[in-house]
Order: structure tokens, then C-alpha cells, then sequence
């Protein structure tokens, strides 16, 4: 069964727009944003005739419902060619639109591949100035078309996946509900943090940035499936070295053999997780730390 990526209308969007200008260059797409007046029922086009409107169903829904939402939605926006044609002739110019673009994060019903060459039928009848009536065409893409450019974006770090700060409300919050896992985190930092502010300080980041951690993953596996397996397949690489690479017990517990532990873990998440830039992949080390101090695979107890 297919993994379904749960997006939001708007970060689809942004998805493709960046896609977009990958594929056709940044100076060839021109955005179209709907805050002031209205929405003219595309996303953005380019100079050489291609229009495109990106549109996210809120999954999970059945087949038969995501087809109906898809088909109403490219029959509300195709309409706007000719109800709104005026403000097209103005925004186009001498451009000719010779094919729309239906982009979706998942098509799986034929009939909406017939539902679009119907309307591009129809959208030929009318006859329209910025219309290239004999070669238009709709097509329902989705992030596949458009493969080489995911790959290049996929390569470098955008900020798709980010999260808010943990504020200090939070982190109480979380020590409020889980007594247990904090005790357990305290007795095993006493090691390295004699004076007890110090190591109640440091217990209070650590935490917020396990919160952080946790809802970053969240958001990378509900939009990037894959992404996610691989951020936690690496987390559990990395897990199954502790003991020989760190805990020894040839180096004394201390805040420096917890960073080289974090900067383990933060350069193989750089190398192996592509979509998240370097803020949130810190985000994730660090909160790493906390939960294998609460899960015990990271114990400075005994060291000497």
C-alpha cells in the first residue's frame, strides 16, 4: 500500500513553487498570489505558456472521495479562465497558455485524467485571446513530473520541515507529566553536573529540545515518509554504537563526551537526511540525547 503525505494546501504549494523553480529556472515562473483580490485559479505560469495550480485533498480520504474533490477543484479553477479572462488578458499579455498544469501530491482514478481532457475540450471552445485553442492541453502532474528537480531539491537543506522553538511552558509541562523520565535523566547526569542548578538547567533544554525533536519527526514522517524512515534508521545505527564508540569508559563522563556524542549523530543525520536544513537536524541530536537518557542506552552512572 502507497504512504500517503499528508499535506497541507498551502506547504504543497510552496513545494511546487520551488520545484517549479528548479525546473524552469527561478526568472521563468512568475507566482501568482490570491491574497489581494482574489484567487485567478493558477499558482503561477511561465513565459513559454505553462500554467500550473496546485491543489492537497486532506488525507487520508478513499479514492472515490479524493477523485471528487479533485474533479470539483479543476472545474472551479479551469472556469475562472473565462470568467475571469479579463484580468488573465491583463496579467498574460501576449503570452498564449498551451498547458495547465494540475499538480496534486496523489492522483489514482483514470477518470480524472478524462475529466481533464474534457475540459481542455471546453476551454478551447472558448475561443479566448491567451489561449493557444489548438494545442492546449491539462495535464495532472504530480511531484514525479518533475523528478530531476525534486532530486536537486531534495539535495540541499530547504526549510520545509521546521518547528517552533520549545518555549519554557512547554518544557515544564512535559516535567510535570513525566516525573519518572526526569528523575531517571538527573541521576544520570550527577556524574557530570555536581552542582544541582547547573544540571537542572541543562536537564531543561536537553527536555525542550526532545520536544522539538519529537515534533519535527512527526512532521517529516506525516509529509516525507522516507525522509523519516531514514532519519530514524540512522538514529538507531547510531544507537547500537554508543557502548563501542563512546562508553568505553576510557574517557570520563563530561559535556565535551556529550557533544562528540551530538556531533556523531548531527553529521550522519546531514549526510543521510537531505530535506532538513541544519537547525532542525541539531534539533533532532540534541533531543536524541535526552531520549536515550531516559531509555537508558546512554548511562554516565558507573563511568569512573
Amino acid at each position: 500500500m502507497e504512504t500517503v503525505r499528508l499535506w497541507q494546501g498551502e506547504d504543497w504549494e510552496k513545494w511546487c513553487l520551488q520545484l517549479l523553480q528548479l525546473a524552469y529556472g527561478r526568472d521563468s515562473v512568475q507566482p501568482v498570489p490570491a491574497r489581494h483580490k482574489g484567487d485567478l485559479g493558477i499558482e503561477a505560469f511561465t513565459h513559454d505558456g505553462h500554467a500550473f495550480q496546485c491543489y492537497a485533498v486532506q488525507e487520508p480520504v478513499p479514492t472515490k472521495e479524493r477523485y471528487e474533490k479533485q474533479r470539483d477543484k479543476l472545474t472551479t479553477d479551469i472556469g475562472k479562465l473565462l470568467i475571469k479572462k479579463e484580468d488573465f488578458i491583463r496579467m498574460l499579455g501576449s503570452i498564449q497558455l498551451h498547458c495547465y498544469f494540475f499538480m496534486l501530491p496523489l492522483w489514482d482514478s483514470k477518470e480524472l485524467v478524462q475529466h481533464a481532457t474534457t475540459k481542455a475540450l471546453e476551454v478551447k471552445s472558448w475561443d479566448l485571446p491567451f489561449i493557444d485553442s489548438s494545442n492546449f492541453r491539462i495535464m495532472i502532474a504530480n511531484d514525479d513530473s518533475f523528478a530531476d528537480a525534486r532530486g536537486k531539491l531534495l539535495a540541499r537543506p530547504p526549510d520545509l520541515v521546521s518547528i517552533s522553538p520549545v518555549n519554557s511552558d512547554d518544557t515544564s509541562a512535559w516535567i510535570s507529566e513525566n516525573s519518572e523520565p526526569y528523575e531517571t535523566i538527573d541521576r544520570k547526569l550527577t556524574n557530570i553536573f555536581t552542582e544541582e542548578e547547573r544540571r537542572k538547567r541543562y536537564i531543561e533544554s536537553l527536555l525542550g529540545k526532545h520536544i522539538e525533536s519529537g515534533n519535527t519527526l512527526e512532521k517529516l514522517r506525516t509529509r516525507f515518509p522516507d525522509q523519516w524512515e531514514v532519519a530514524v534508521a540512522t538514529i538507531r545505527s547510531q544507537e547500537s554504537f554508543l557502548d563501542l564508540e563512546h562508553l568505553d569508559g576510557s574517557k570520563p563522563p563530561s559535556t565535551t563526551l556529550v557533544k562528540e556524542i551530538v556531533n556523531d549523530l548531527r553529521n550522519t543525520l546531514t549526510r543521510d537526511v537531505n530535506l532538513i536544513g541544519p537547525g532542525a537536524i541539531n534539533g533532532i541530536a540534541w533531543g536524541t540525547i535526552a531520549d536515550w537518557l531516559i531509555r537508558c542506552p546512554l548511562d554516565f552512572e558507573d563511568a569512573a
